[in-house]
């Protein structure tokens, strides 16, 4: 069972990445609460080097190895931690902040 604060937290992190035009791998009805994949846009979001330089540690690229097509690419933020689910609105700031430096980039 999840939390009123894990479904807040995902909700509000996938309206901002969506915002910022990334579309998530889940089709609606089936995201996780906990756990956001996005197609990438750049080789650098899917290895994670570019959310890292902005200070945010994801998971790089997800290979579903269900014959995606050639230039598929992911990737995977996960939304664990009481510190998170403690502080949905301060984590969700302190993510729109790291996402707005790698568009940016």
């Amino acid at each position: 069972m999840y939390t009123a604060h894990q479904v807040e937290l995902g909700t509000k992190v996938r309206k901002l990445l969506a915002d910022k035009g990334y579309v998530s791998v889940a089709v609606p009805g089936f995201e996780a609460t906990s756990i956001v994949v996005m197609y990438a846009t750049a080789p650098e979001q899917a290895n994670g080097s570019a959310f890292k330089q902005a200070g945010v540690q994801i998971a790089s690229g997800v290979p579903l190895q269900v014959g995606e097509p050639e230039g598929f690419s992911t990737f995977r933020i996960g939304l664990f931690g009481l510190d998170k689910w403690g502080d949905v609105d301060g984590t969700v700031a302190r993510f729109a902040e790291a996402l707005d430096k790698v568009v940016s980039a």
